[in-house]
């Protein structure tokens, strides 16, 4: 990217990067580590590489995806609610 001048890097983030309390951090904390740096990666990557005209966005969804693996966390915690999937 950098002999062209130009690109464009894209990651997945997750809130578990930015939860605080750990009794509702559904994955765990190695889960939220990694996302936390996930987060300082592209934050130092987009610094080091933004004066060759490459971007670097850090996709970070702002509430649950409804998959089967949250479906069956939220029924075990919430004691048969599912998400709420709202378009």
């Amino acid at each position: 990217m950098i002999a062209q001048k130009s690109g464009s890097i894209v990651n997945i983030s997750s809130l578990a990067a930015d939860e605080r309390d750990e009794g509702t951090m559904p994955t765990g904390v190695a889960y939220a580590v990694a996302k936390a740096a996930v987060d300082r990666f592209c934050y130092g990557l987009a610094t080091e590489v933004g004066c060759h005209n490459i971007a670097v966005n850090n996709i970070k969804p702002k509430a649950p995806v409804d998959t089967d693996r949250n479906q069956r966390r939220c029924h075990r915690q919430y004691g048969g609610a599912g998400l709420a999937v709202h378009a």
